[in-house]
C-alpha cells in the first residue's frame, strides 16, 4: 500500500488499527490535496487535530512501514503505539502543539523528529503541566545500516527537535519550549540518541541513553545553535568507539547538570562559543570511566565555572582544553579536591585550566542526581569579568578568534536590547554599545532578536488557543467512548437514540472549536508574515563582508520569506545556497551553518547529519579575518595546506596590495598582488616548500589585522 489513512482539515481520532507494509512508491495519480506528499506513510494529516492512541486491550500497530505518523499543521496527541521495523516513527512539521508518549519504535532513520514546531498548545487534561512538544517515556531503538560517505555521520536519530523557536522574551516557566522527558534510547547503528538543533527552552531531563558498538555511533545529545536548554540528570552510557556522551556546538545560555556519562571516549565535548548572553553552567556531572571526560575544541569558551561538583570517577580520565593556555583562561574550572578528590580529573592539559582553591561549597544534584530533577529556570548567568572582555574584542583564540568575537558582541547586544544593559556605568560595555551601532553588530543582533519576536504572541491569544485545543481533544475523547457504548451489545433503542443525539452535539462543538482556532491562526499567522515581510527589507541592508556575516544575512533571508511565512518549502536556488552554506564548518562560518542544516530538515527525505569535526578538520579555514571599518574580509584555507592555498577575499580597496608569505627565517617567498576590489580568489602554490610553519601578511597598513600562520605539510 502507498497510504493508509490520510487527511485534511479533519478532526481525525484513531485508537484501534494495525499498518502493515506500507512503502514508499511510485505514487501514479488519484491523489488531489496530496500532490506534495510523498507515498510510505501509515498516517498522514494536514491540519486539523490528530489524535492516535490505543484503545483499551485493542492494539495499534505499524509493521514494515517507511513512516508510521506524519503530520503538518496539526495539534497532535501520539501515544501507546508500536511501530516495528519502520524507517520513520512519527515527523511532525511547523505543528502547534504535539505530545508523544508511551511509544514503542524501533526504525532506522528517525524515532521521533518535531521540525519548525510553534509555540503554542497545552496538554488536554487541566492537572498537567503545561508545556509544549512533550517527548515523555518513549522506548526508543535506532538502527541504520552504515551509509558511506565522509560528509556525514549517519541519518539515524532517536529523538530530535530542529528550529523549533520561542521568543526570547522570558515568560513563565510553564511555557518553556517542552521536555524530553525518562525516555529509553537505545542507538545499535545511527548519528545521535536526542538531537536538539536550533531550538530553544527545551528540557531534556532522565533519559536513559545507550549508545551501542555502532559502526558510526557519535553522540548521544547533540546540542547545537540552541538557546536556553537544559540537559539535565541524564544517564548516557556508550559501549566503545569514538562517542561523546553530550557535544554542545554555540549553544547560548547552555544548562547541562547532573549527567552521568559512562564509558564514552569524551564524556562532554564543548565546541564553539557558549556564551555571549551570559555563561554556561556545567555543574553536577559524572564522567565515568570516559577516556577524556571534559573536551574542549580550539578556541572553545563556556565561561569560568567555579565550585560547580563535577566528578570524575572509575578509571583514570582526563581534561583537555585545545585552546592551550589562554584558551583554558576563558574558560577556567574552579575546583576543592580537599572536599571531594574527584573535583579533579586524573590528568589536566594544559594543567592551569583547573584551578585548586578552598573555600566556596560545590554544587550539589538534587538527591545525587537521580529522582526529582527539577531546575529554576536562570536564564541570565552573568560574568562582568567576560563580559568586559567580550564588549572589548578581547577573546583570545588560535583559530576561530575573530569569529568568536562576532558572536559574542552579536549576542552579548541582543541580550541588552531585549533585557536592558546589567551594567548601566561601566565605560567598556557603554562604549561597546556606541561602536556596535556603526560596525554593524546592533543590526545583526536586531534581526535575531526580531526574529525570535515573531513567535510572540499575546497572553490573551495563547489562553483562547489553548482553550480550543481542550474543547477539540476532550470533545473527540469522550466522542469516541460514547461511540464505543453506541455500539455495545444489548443497548437498546431509546438509548442509543439518545447517545446518537449527544454524540452529534458533541461533533459539532469540536467542529465550531476548530473552526475558531484555525481562524486565531489565521490571524497570529498574518501578523506573524507581515512583520516577516518586513524584516526582509530590514535583512537585506545588512553589509557584512566576512564569511559569517554573509552567511547570517542570507539565512536569515530565507528564513523570512519561507518559514517565518508559513512556508514549509524552498525554491531551487534557497535549497542551493542553504546547502552550499550547511556544507561548511560552524565554527568558521558561523552559527548560521547549523541554522542552515535546520531548515533543510524540512525538505530532504533523508536528512543530513554532519561531522563537524571531519568538515572543519579537512577544511579548516586559518582564520576569517576582518577589518570592519573598510568593510574587508579575508578566508584563508585549507590549513594545513599541502601543494597549494587558496585566499577568499572580499570588500574595498584591495588592489595595489599584495599577499606575502614569509617562512620561518622571516625571509619573503611569495609576493602576489591582489587584482581588483570587490570580491576574488588568489591561489598560491605550495608543493614545493618545505613542511612547516610559515606566517603571512597583507602588505599596506600596518593596522590591518591580515596576519597570521600557515602549516604546510605534505
Amino acid at each position: 500500500m502507498k497510504y493508509g489513512i490520510i487527511s485534511k482539515n479533519a478532526q481525525l481520532s484513531i485508537n484501534t488499527a494495525t499498518f502493515d507494509d506500507i512503502q514508499e512508491v511510485t505514487k501514479g495519480s488519484g491523489y488531489a490535496g496530496f500532490a506534495s506528499v510523498s507515498t510510505g506513510k501509515a498516517i498522514y494529516a494536514e491540519r486539523g487535530t490528530l489524535v492516535v492512541s490505543k484503545g483499551y486491550e485493542l492494539p495499534l500497530l505499524f509493521r514494515n512501514c517507511h513512516t508510521g505518523v506524519e503530520s503538518t499543521g496539526t495539534s497532535n496527541r501520539i501515544q501507546t503505539t508500536t511501530m516495528e521495523n519502520v524507517t520513520n516513527g512519527i515527523i511532525s512539521t511547523n505543528c502547534n502543539y504535539a505530545l508523544y508518549t508511551f511509544n514503542k519504535i524501533s526504525a532506522s532513520q528517525n524515532g521521533i523528529s518535531m521540525r519548525h514546531s510553534t509555540p503554542l498548545g497545552i496538554p488536554p487534561v487541566a492537572d498537567n503541566p503545561t508545556v509544549i512538544n512533550g517527548v515523555n517515556f518513549n522506548e526508543i531503538v535506532i538502527d541504520k545500516p552504515y551509509d558511506n560517505n565522509p560528509k556525514f555521520v549517519a541519518t539515524g536519530v532517536g529523538i530530535g527537535t530542529y528550529g523549533t523557536i520561542v521568543s526570547t522574551t522570558y515568560a513563565p516557566a510553564q511555557f518553556l519550549g517542552g521536555k524530553v522527558l525518562g525516555n529509553k534510547i537505545d542507538v545499535k547503528n545511527g548519528a545521535r540518541a536526542i538531537d536538539i538543533n536550533d531550538a530553544s527552552q527545551i528540557r531534556v531531563d532522565e533519559n536513559d541513553i545507550t549508545m551501542l558498538s555502532g559502526t558510526y555511533n557519535k553522540q548521544g545529545i547533540y546540542l547545537g545553535a540552541s538557546e536556553t536548554n537544559q540537559l539535565n540528570c541524564n544517564n548516557i552510557t556508550a559501549t566503545q568507539g569514538d562517542i561523546a556522551g553530550i557535544y554542545a556546538i554555540h549553544p547560548s545560555r547552555s544548562s547541562i547538570k547532573c549527567n552521568l556519562i559512562n564509558q564514552s571516549n569524551k564524556g562532554i565535548q564543548i565546541e564553539g562559543l557558549l556564551i555571549g548572553k551570559g555563561k554556561a553552567d556545567i555543574a553536577g556531572n559524572t564522567m565515568l570511566n570516559n577516556s577524556t571526560g571534559l573536551y574542549y575544541g580550539k578556541d572553545a569558551v563556556t565561561g569560568n565555572q567555579v565550585h560547580r561538583g563535577n566528578r570524575w570517577e572509575g578509571s583514570s580520565s582526563m581534561a583537555i582544553n585545545n585552546g592551550g593556555v589562554l584558551g583554558a583562561l576563558q574558560s577556567e574550572y574552579f575546583v576543592n579536591p580537599q572536599a571531594n578528590p574527584e573535583y579533579i580529573p586524573t590528568i589536566s592539559q594544559p594543567q592551569i585550566w583547573f584551578v585548586q582553591e578552598e573555600g566556596e561549597l560545590p554544587y550539589s544534584c538534587p538527591n545525587d542526581g537521580a529522582g526529582d530533577c527539577y531546575f529554576p529556570y536562570n536564564p541570565i548567568n552573568s560574568d562582568i569579568t567576560l563580559d568586559r572582555k567580550i564588549a572589548t574584542n578581547q577573546l583570545t583564540g588560535i583559530t576561530y578568534q575573530n569569529h568568536n568575537n562576532w558572536l559574542a558582541q552579536r549576542r552579548l547586544y541582543e541580550r541588552i536590547m531585549k533585557d536592558g544593559n546589567p551594567y548601566p556605568g561601566n565605560t567598556d560595555i557603554n562604549n561597546f554599545l556606541t561602536i556596535a551601532q556603526n560596525n554593524g553588530i546592533a543590526s545583526y543582533a536586531g534581526i535575531r532578536a526580531n526574529i525570535s519576536d515573531l513567535y510572540t504572541i499575546s497572553a490573551n491569544d495563547r489562553t483562547s488557543f489553548q482553550n480550543y485545543d481542550r474543547q477539540i481533544i476532550n470533545g473527540m475523547h469522550l466522542k469516541d467512548s460514547l461511540t464505543q457504548l453506541l455500539f455495545k451489545r444489548g443497548i437498546n433503542l431509546q438509548d442509543s437514540i439518545a447517545l446518537a443525539g449527544r454524540i452529534n452535539g458533541i461533533q459539532q462543538a469540536v467542529i465550531q472549536a476548530a473552526y475558531n482556532q484555525d481562524s486565531l491562526l489565521v490571524q497570529i499567522n498574518q501578523v506573524r508574515t507581515n512583520a516577516a515581510q518586513a524584516m526582509v527589507i530590514q535583512n537585506s541592508s545588512l553589509a557584512g563582508t566576512a564569511i559569517y556575516e554573509q552567511n547570517e544575512k542570507a539565512v536569515n533571508d530565507i528564513f523570512l520569506r519561507t518559514v517565518a511565512q508559513g512556508v514549509m518549502a524552498f525554491s531551487y536556488q534557497d535549497s542551493i545556497n542553504l546547502v552550499q552554506i550547511a556544507d561548511g564548518c560552524p565554527l568558521s562560518n558561523g552559527e548560521a551553518v547549523l541554522r542552515a542544516r535546520s531548515l533543510l530538515i524540512l525538505v530532504q527525505q533523508t536528512p543530513t547529519l554532519y561531522d563537524d569535526q571531519t568538515i572543519c578538520n579537512n577544511t579548516d579555514r586559518n582564520e576569517v579575518l576582518t577589518n570592519h571599518s573598510k568593510n574587508q574580509s579575508l578566508v584563508i584555507f585549507p590549513n594545513p595546506a599541502n601543494d597549494h592555498l587558496t585566499i577568499q577575499y572580499r570588500g574595498e580597496n584591495w588592489g595595489g596590495r599584495n599577499f606575502e608569505l614569509f617562512n620561518g627565517l622571516g625571509q619573503r617567498i611569495r609576493s602576489i598582488r591582489f587584482s581588483t576590489d570587490g570580491e576574488g580568489f588568489i591561489n598560491v602554490e605550495t608543493g614545493d616548500l618545505n613542511p612547516g610553519i610559515y606566517w603571512y601578511q597583507v602588505s599596506g597598513n600596518a593596522s590591518d589585522p591580515f596576519v597570521g600562520k600557515i602549516i604546510i605539510q605534505h
